[in-house]
Order: structure tokens, then sequence, then C-alpha cells
């Protein structure tokens, strides 16, 4: 089941293959592997999830920026008074 990639079925399948010996050794030396793949796994996909809300927060930094800027030259050529932040 690993070579086909179904971590999830190989590791169901070495859990089993323990409760029918649980003196076999190679059984837990993969099971600690796939646990080790699984835990790699989900914590790229948190790195990914972390990344896509710093940049989206990048994003609208950039965009208030521009916003502000725009607001600058409309106040210069005397289109607009500019915003007041709180």
């Amino acid at each position: 089941m690993l070579e086909s990639g179904d971590a999830e079925g190989a590791l169901k399948d070495v859990n089993r293959a323990i409760s029918l010996n649980n003196q076999y050794a190679p059984a837990y030396s993969l099971r600690a592997k796939l646990r080790m793949q699984k835990i790699a796994e989900q914590q790229e996909e948190n790195e990914e999830e972390e990344e896509g809300k710093e940049e989206k927060k990048e994003m609208k930094e950039e965009e208030k920026v521009e916003a502000l800027q725009s607001a600058a030259e409309d106040a210069l050529l005397g289109k607009f008074k500019l915003p007041i932040l709180l």
C-alpha cells in the first residue's frame, strides 16, 4: 500500500501486522516512519496556509498604501481632501 501512496492504508496494514505479531520489530519501525511522514505533511500544509495568510495581509497593506498615495496625489492636485485615519 505504501508504494501506491496510500499512507493511511499502509498504517492500517502495519497496525494489523503488529496486532497479529507484536514481536515483529520492523513493523514498529515502519509505523513510526509512517507517522513521522504524516506529521511532516501536516506541518507542510500548515506552513503553506500561513504563507497564504501572510501574502493576503501583505496585499491588503499594499492596497492601503496605494489608496493613501492616490488620495495624497488627489489632494495635491486640489481634487479631494485627505481622509482622516484613526
